[in-house]
């Protein structure tokens, strides 16, 4: 699918001192069940994403995992709490990032026609310390996450021109 004006969004908005909400999405040429086999082809993500790069563990809800982010170059492994899974539509996490805030991001991927799927990548960027860094990490989680998010059409539309899917 090319890309068209009004197929991407991306937003921040300030909840409070401590509290950024980030809205991204972005609309892909095929069902949602080809978008969340691509999503969540851990074996692959690495070859595709140059930000979200790895989960390895129990794919679950409550399951922990260790998810691996490219960030400046570096490989930077986490260990998060799966909440909220939801086969085939949904999943995230909410724990403690940079500095001691907390985020609570979140994948989606929900119909939008026939052929269409509507990716949705959303956080919450928390804590005290966001009254200082708050803007300044949003900024920056909003980038990468316009940025996965292309990264993710561009494999999709990849596999299904190569028939792959």
């Amino acid at each position: 699918m090319s890309s068209t004006p009004g197929d991407s969004s991306a937003s921040i908005t300030k909840v409070s001192a401590t509290n950024r909400r980030i809205e991204t999405h972005i609309i892909i040429g095929a069902p949602p069940s080809v978008v969340w086999s691509v999503l969540t082809d851990w074996d692959n993500l690495g070859r595709w994403s140059t930000s979200f790069v790895g989960l390895d563990g129990d794919f679950s809800d409550g399951s922990e995992v260790t998810t691996t982010f490219k960030v400046l170059g570096i490989n930077k492994r986490l260990r998060r709490t799966l909440i909220d899974v939801r086969d085939g539509s949904e999943f995230g996490w909410s724990q403690k990032f940079a500095l001691g805030m907390v985020d609570r991001h979140r994948y989606r991927v929900e119909a939008d026609g026939p052929q269409q799927t509507k990716f949705v990548q959303s956080d919450k960027v928390m804590g005290r310390t966001s009254l200082l860094f708050g803007s300044i990490a949003a900024r920056i989680l909003r980038n990468m996450y316009v940025e996965f998010n292309r990264e993710l059409r561009a494999e999709v539309d990849r596999r299904i021109a190569d028939d792959e899917i």
